[in-house]
């Protein structure tokens, strides 16, 4: 048999091994969120509207402000630009206080709704993809699920934080050099990360919430919802 041969099988069998995987973490992940009672999901659909609620208002202002920029009106596009702006700091402290909550939750768990990393793909800044990168290096070596979505809150807030220095300080050089387009780019770059951080961010609370609820029901000998 050909080395050429071999290796078209041997490339054959790790896809099929990967679309296998794929379809157990997705049938587990079904399998998980079936356990959710009816509060703890609408609890989930309410932090997840407030969430969307608050990307709805940062994009408004963002896009308008890049409308004002466009047309030569600096002061109305950075005082919309520090609206968009306001909108991510406002809101950072309440993610930052649910992801600490969920990593407790998450340590004190028997047993973890499997989530995998947040992929590095999903962000447009350098050292928000080496963050995630990072992580998902750790997260291939731990073994304890508990420890992975523990790891994956950590990694969230941990970015979470520094986008929002980032964007502090983006917002600056909007400030005192409207004219130059590159803080405006930046910004751009820096709320496609923030929405991409938002929504792993839902998705871990998800997860724990089903963890917790999963948790109950173990410990408790009465039905939890």
């Amino acid at each position: 048999m050909s080395a050429l041969l071999v290796g078209l099988l041997a490339l054959g069998a790790f896809v099929v091994l990967l679309a296998v995987a794929r379809y157990r973490h997705a049938a587990v992940v079904r399998d998980w969120s079936a356990v959710m009672s009816p509060e703890a999901a609408r609890t989930v659909d309410e932090v997840e509207e407030y969430s969307t609620l608050d990307q709805r208002m940062a994009a408004d202002a963002w896009a308008k402000a890049m409308s004002a920029q466009e047309s030569c009106q600096w002061e109305e596009a950075v005082r919309l630009l520090e609206l968009a702006y306001w909108v991510v700091e406002d809101s950072t402290p309440v993610r930052l206080e649910r992801l600490r909550a969920m990593a407790q939750v998450c340590r004190q768990a028997a047993a973890i709704m499997p989530l995998p990393p947040v992929p590095p793909r999903d962000f447009r800044l350098a050292r928000l993809r080496t963050l995630a990168g990072a992580t998902a290096l750790v997260h291939s070596l731990l073994v304890a699920p508990a420890e992975r979505l523990a790891l994956r809150a950590r990694m969230l807030m941990a970015a979470f934080a520094l986008l929002l220095w980032t964007m502090r300080r983006t917002k600056e050089q909007a400030r005192e050099r409207p004219q130059h387009g590159r803080a405006w780019a930046a910004f751009e770059a820096e709320m496609a990360d923030w929405k991409a951080l938002d929504q792993a961010h839902l998705e871990t609370f998800r997860a724990a919430m089903t963890t917790l609820v999963s948790e109950l029901r173990r410990e408790l000998p009465i039905s939890v919802g």
